[in-house]
């Protein structure tokens, strides 16, 4: 099951393995999606690490009814987010997200839900600390 996990304490490798070791009969299809940590912010400066934090609770209820709503939506086999906190350097993974279906289609379009929906909805702050010293909260 998906949630928020401390950077270290989950790997993304072996969510990917068990998933794969656990296909449903129905599934046809399975996406995996994995963010990184960006070297240039959006507004252009150069990042040397990404801060994340948590309200684990909040984040975890969130994401968990993120992925409901879109299995149901979608009629997806499995939907799973899984999101880490802590420091991250350039090019970290800080996220996966896994969508099994029955066809490519509805698997596409819940993906992209799936990605706009994380980056909003669950209550997860993000500081980006630059290269020149500063750093500044984002939001997506």
């Amino acid at each position: 099951m998906g949630g928020v996990f401390n950077k270290g304490e989950i790997s993304f490798i072996q969510k990917i393995e068990e998933v794969m070791n656990d296909v449903s009969r129905d599934t046809g299809i399975i996406l995996y999606y994995v963010g990184t940590t960006k070297a240039i912010s959006k507004s252009g400066k150069e990042v040397k690490a990404l801060n994340i934090e948590a309200y684990k609770e909040y984040a975890d209820r969130a994401l968990d009814t993120i992925c409901s709503q879109i299995k149901e939506s979608y009629g997806l086999t499995s939907c799973e987010i899984f999101h880490l906190v802590g420091e991250f350097q350039v090019g970290e993974p800080l996220v996966l997200l896994i969508i099994g279906s029955p066809s490519r289609e509805p698997a596409f379009r819940a993906l992209e839900e799936a990605v706009k929906r994380y980056k909003s909805e669950p209550t997860i702050w993000k500081k980006e600390i630059y290269t020149d010293g500063s750093s500044s909260w984002i939001q997506e």
